[in-house]
């Protein structure tokens, strides 16, 4: 039927008619809608997206319902919400409750969380406005606003990375570039999100080059160095917010060279804020956080020119020598040089507020292992062959595959030595030797076991014979990684050792405790706890 006629149709609602009013098949909103749903359906199917169906149609839903009755109580008219729906399906794809599994499609589990949040993201777009436009993207304030008063002990954002480079992230990665760049190329905005991207790459880059670390969800090991830079640069979430978050038409500019300096404007404060994070929702709330600030830095400067006064000093700030580098509109060349000298100013500026940023997150005696001692020539390594057939729980395996064949036993192997060396640092009262191979509660219990001792002069040294080993992973909290974990059955021995270093008693109990392994950069492993270990 031709959108004219569409736009006739009515329907009656008790005793009243109203107008329905269809959004046109070339509308840009349903190439959108329909990008963001088949992310929704592969995650459902291929992709184990930790969201349930549930929790997406409460956000869609909310958001539907909530636009169709403003406009119905505003306009009188019945009309298709589709930017209401592309909110909350944002929402949906980005927001994430701890607790959701992914073989759980059919959860409720805080489905009211998914339909507030969206619910509160489209009332952003009725109630902060200036003249006909609302002054941020709603989905991207209230998502923030949502991460910074829950928080990651409640909820967290889509995670950077998804899964192997696979088929079904090759196709993710398709539907995604695809479907952003033609839409991108429709609204004429390739400028912004190129733009936002190469200064993203630039700023993470740098915080890459002196190190930058964060821990996740997903990975045993500390995301550091080039592996960061590549992981969020790359990362599916990151371009997602560039083609379809960043890009919201009624948030940004419309002049080009306006919309390229807002671009490069909201990767340099999304890197920033990026800078002392130490966990991945930290960055990623940083990068959202970014649009957020300059989202309102734009509505300022628009109610700035609004005013008399403000008329004045924007149209003084445009004619200027600056403002016409910056925007473009002188040609000469003594403005190409103030544009060139602009620009190398704020490149150093930005590297140097970047480094003072981003020192925290690169704090030595934390996951730098390569700072940390080495003992590996204190005691010969263990012969994985002399302990137990470690078994392998399938989700190890996923994190790491090499734990199917020999990385299990030798990781028990690795194990074994780490508590020998722990025995002989006890003896020696080497501080050095616990710092070593331990790190995070264990290293502090010894260490503190230590200082007493030298009070007393007794210490009470441990040996451990395993009779079963089981690997399996637990969470650090809700963002500080994936750490494997040993199960052990067995006996231990502690021997009591007197000032003289002679053994004076020894008592052998049995053993069921879980190891607890932190995986830090250059492939080192570190004993952090030790949990339901009998005594």
């Amino acid at each position: 039927m031709p959108a004219a006629q569409a736009s006739q149709r009515r329907i009656r609602l008790g005793s009243t008619s109203y107008p329905v009013r269809l959004p046109r098949p070339s509308d840009i909103r349903l190439h959108v809608a329909a990008v963001i749903l088949t992310l929704h359906v592969l995650g459902q199917t291929v992709l184990d997206f930790r969201v349930s169906v549930p929790q997406i149609m409460a956000a869609i839903g909310t958001t539907f319902v909530m636009e169709l009755v403003w406009v119905l109580i505003q306009r009188g008219e019945l009309v298709w919400p589709a930017s209401a729906m592309l909110t909350g399906s944002g929402v949906a794809l980005i927001l994430r409750v701890n607790g959701t599994e992914a073989n759980d499609p059919w959860s409720l589990r805080s489905w009211y969380v998914f339909a507030g949040i969206a619910g509160l993201s489209l009332l952003t777009k009725y109630a902060l406005r200036f003249g006909d436009r609302h002054i941020f993207n709603p989905s991207n304030l209230g998502l923030v606003a949502a991460f910074l008063m829950l928080g990651s002990s409640r909820i967290e954002p889509l995670d950077f990375w998804w899964r192997p480079l696979d088929g079904p992230m090759m196709v993710a990665y398709a539907i995604i570039l695809v479907g952003g760049l033609t839409a991108l190329h429709r609204l004429r905005f390739l400028d912004l999100a190129l733009t936002f991207w190469s200064v993203l790459a630039l700023g993470l880059g740098l915080l890459s080059a002196v190190g930058h670390c964060i821990t996740a969800s997903w990975a045993l090991h500390p995301v550091c160095d080039w592996r960061f830079w590549r992981v969020v640069v790359a990362s599916p979430e990151t371009m997602v917010f560039v083609f379809f978050m960043i890009s919201d038409p009624r948030t940004i500019p419309s002049i080009r060279s306006h919309r390229m300096i807002f671009g490069a404007t909201v990767a340099a404060i999304s890197t920033l804020l990026i800078a002392p994070q130490r966990t991945e929702f930290g960055a990623k709330v940083g990068l959202l956080g970014g649009l957020l600030i300059c989202s309102a830095m734009r509505g300022l400067w628009e109610y700035v020119r609004s005013a008399n006064r403000g008329r004045v000093l924007a149209s003084a700030f445009e004619h200027s020598p600056l403002g016409a580098a910056l925007t473009g509109r002188s040609r000469d060349g003594q403005a190409r040089v103030l544009r060139w000298a602009s620009a190398g100013t704020a490149v150093l500026a930005f590297s140097a507020l970047l480094s003072v940023a981003g020192a925290g997150a690169r704090t030595p005696n934390t996951i730098r292992a390569e700072k940390l001692p080495d003992a590996t020539g204190v005691l010969p390594p263990v012969d994985p062959s002399t302990l137990p057939a470690v078994t392998v729980d399938p989700v190890a395996i996923r994190f790491d595959p090499t734990m199917a064949s020999s990385g299990a036993q030798s990781l028990a192997a690795e194990l074994a030595w780490m508590l020998q060396i722990e025995a002989r640092a006890l003896l020696t009262k080497d501080t050095e030797l616990i710092r070593a191979v331990d790190h995070g509660r264990r290293r502090d219990d010894l260490l503190d076991a230590m200082a007493e001792s030298d009070s007393s002069g007794r210490r009470a040294v441990s040996g451990y014979h395993f009779d079963e080993l089981r690997l399996t992973t637990v969470r650090s909290g809700s963002q500080g990684g994936v750490r494997l974990a040993l199960e052990s059955q067995g006996t231990f021995t502690t021997t009591t050792v007197d000032a003289a270093g002679l053994g004076t008693t020894a008592v052998t109990k049995p053993l069921r405790a879980t190891f607890v392994l932190l995986g830090a950069t250059n492939d080192r492993w570190f004993l952090v706890d030790v949990i339901e270990e009998t005594r």
